[in-house]
């Protein structure tokens, strides 16, 4: 075992860090329950993973735009900053190609 998680009934996601690149990994999962008769668990059939760096060649490009988004999903261009943001997390750039 390298990690367990546990997740939230409410949540079902999690997410695993400081995982290697092209290392295999088995992914188990273990359900447990309750319909109303009693805990259940189930085991569900492993699942083997690989994180692959993934690279992408973007050719004759146009134009780029960094852009914001906000919690109501606007985005907004941000091109022209005027300081160093403190949060990047709404940021990505927008690639025009031609």
């Amino acid at each position: 075992v390298v990690k367990e998680v546990t997740v939230e009934e409410n949540n079902l996601q999690a997410t695993l860090d400081n995982l290697k690149y092209y290392q295999g990994y088995t992914l188990s999962t273990t359900m447990v329950y309750d319909r109303g008769n009693g805990e259940e668990t189930e085991i569900l059939e492993d699942k083997e993973v690989q994180l692959d760096l993934k690279k992408v060649e973007i050719k004759n490009i146009k134009e780029t735009s960094l852009m914001s988004v906000d919690d109501a999903g606007v985005e907004t261009d941000k091109s022209l900053l005027t300081e160093k943001p403190t949060d990047v997390a709404p940021l990505y750039l927008r690639v025009t190609t031609h």
